[in-house]
């Protein structure tokens, strides 16, 4: 039997134990998948306030080394596809080839938004004054929500955080699997 992990919560790049330990289980099962951290309102307030604060920088990032970075996800998320799906597998109570097959696919997320932001953008609109036009610029929101639900976790996740990067977006994400995030946000940390 593969050994239980276990997993912190990620806040401003640092991993941290929370004093909430709760045991994740194999629905399948019933068997000891691995264990994870709770955090509260208050770390939810300090991964939202380091969001914010890296938001501005990340902004500011040229488009092109996000694309890269966004790549690089991309392939790190590919080459560990059969460990992240095993977890997923393990953790969902889903079919480990349908589990590899949803990691795979969020890795495409990663790299078709990798060359979307490439894209230029904007629009030229006409202006009742013959000698003016309106120009649409797209830019940055803010700071990201994303709330997954628990079918797909890794693909709708990706779906999620892979445009909000890509714009030059922070994300504060909230996941249904915590152990096969861990192992999946470490490819993008």
């Amino acid at each position: 039997m593969p050994q239980a992990a276990t997993t912190t919560n990620l806040i401003n790049g640092e991993w941290r134990e929370m004093a909430t330990v709760h045991e994740v289980r194999n629905p399948v099962d019933d068997s000891v998948v691995g264990q994870i951290t709770f955090g509260g309102a208050a770390e939810a307030e300090q991964a939202a306030t380091a969001a914010a604060e890296a938001f501005q920088p990340w902004a500011d990032t040229p488009v092109r080394e996000r694309a890269a970075l966004l790549s690089r996800t991309a392939a790190l998320i590919e080459d560990r596809a059969d460990e992240i799906g095993t977890l997923l597998a393990r953790e969902a109570g889903k079919r480990k080839p349908e589990a590899i097959g949803e990691v795979r696919f969020a890795a495409e997320y990663f790299r078709w938004f990798a060359e979307e932001v490439r894209r230029p953008i904007g629009a030229v609109h006409a202006h009742e004054a013959a000698n003016r036009r309106h120009l649409s610029i797209h830019r940055p929101a803010g700071v990201v929500a994303s709330l997954t639900p628990w079918n797909y976790p890794v693909s709708i996740q990706a779906r999620k955080l892979a445009p909000a990067l890509a714009a030059g977006c922070t994300v504060v994400a909230r996941v249904r699997l915590p152990l096969e995030s861990g192992h999946r946000i470490s490819c993008g940390n």
